[in-house]
């Protein structure tokens, strides 16, 4: 199945047929098991997306789109202020940062998001990975014991938990990075 959602809208393609939502403030939609896709768009406000292991919580100025059961799920952001969280499995995931999007995976999901302003991702168990790479900015990172961030005026991204971080300065700028 592939589904594209979006501020008030949903367009669901199946094997059989096609179904359409237009004028809901609340969509819930489950891909219900299989290798189930999900776009996701974003508004001109200020938006936010949750990620989990197949599954996403986006509000979408007022709107709020609820999936489940999705093997991947992307989201497009463009205007406003947007930001996204990250949460792990019980698994090994891994999570990557890079000037254009961040995503999350494992052996059975894998959730992006690009464009983003803002990324938060939280490991909890397993033996979690992050890398995150600098922007062509003037980037400054600061490593912690359970805390890693990365900060420019283009993007910020913050990873708590994780048991291995790598970070990349290739993109250019004058990069900080305090340990």
């Amino acid at each position: 199945d592939q589904l594209v959602a979006g501020e008030r809208f949903a367009e669901l393609q199946t094997g059989l047929n096609q179904i359409n939502a237009r004028g809901f403030s609340n969509l819930r939609i489950s891909g219900g098991g299989g290798r189930d896709f999900a776009q996701l768009r974003d508004s001109i406000a200020n938006d936010q997306f949750t990620f989990g292991p197949g599954a996403a919580l986006a509000n979408i100025n007022g709107s709020e789109i609820q999936l489940g059961e999705f093997e991947q799920i992307r989201a497009t952001v463009t205007q406003g202020y947007d930001s996204a969280w990250f949460n792990d499995s019980s698994g090994n995931d891994q999570f990557f940062q890079t000037p254009q999007g961040a995503g999350m995976f494992n052996n059975w999901y894998d959730n992006q998001i690009s464009g983003a302003d803002l990324l938060n991702a939280r490991s909890s168990q397993g033996e979690d990975t992050a890398q995150l790479t600098d922007t062509s900015a003037n980037d400054t990172a600061w490593m912690h014991q359970r805390q890693t961030v990365i900060s420019s005026d283009l993007l910020r991204t913050v990873v708590e938990g994780f048991k291995r971080v790598n970070l990349v300065a290739n993109q250019g700028g004058q990069d900080t990075v305090n340990l």
